[in-house]
């Protein structure tokens, strides 16, 4: 009976290892993506690089005045509500709903000739490979 109930409590142990895993996998990967949209971003005024929106089930479409010339507050401000989710299979949202996004996306910037949010799907798969083997590392 002892035995089993060892056993029991290590499998539990590791379960609820592997889930960490996942939302550590799931989050780490958002990240790279939302980082990655952002600095592909063209910048004017800064205004399109500071209007990417991270939200959880459904996308927000919200748009501001706000500008992030550098990227570095859009990065920390999505990087920091994607750490506080327990991803569990459920979406992770990255929009930018300025209405010339469309635009950017299909190469009217110089600056972003391949787009950004086509170029970083392309890159999903090597992405994906790249930070499973750093959480299996962890």
């Amino acid at each position: 009976m002892a035995t089993n109930d060892r056993f029991r409590a290590r499998m539990a142990q590791r379960i609820k290892a592997a889930k960490s895993k996942h939302d550590l996998f799931g989050q780490k990967l958002s990240v790279e993506l939302l980082s990655r949209m952002v600095m592909r971003s063209p910048v004017d005024t800064g205004r399109f690089r500071g209007n990417w929106n991270v939200s959880l089930s459904s996308p927000d479409l919200s748009t501001d005045q706000s500008t992030d010339p550098s990227g570095g507050g859009t990065i920390t401000k999505g990087a920091a509500i994607i750490s506080g989710l327990v991803v569990n299979g459920q979406t992770i949202y990255i929009t930018n709903s300025l209405p010339y996004a469309y635009r950017l996306e299909t190469g009217y910037s110089q600056q972003a000739p391949a787009g950004i949010v086509g170029l970083t799907v392309v890159e999903f798969s090597s992405i994906a490979k790249q930070v499973g083997a750093e959480v299996r590392m962890l």
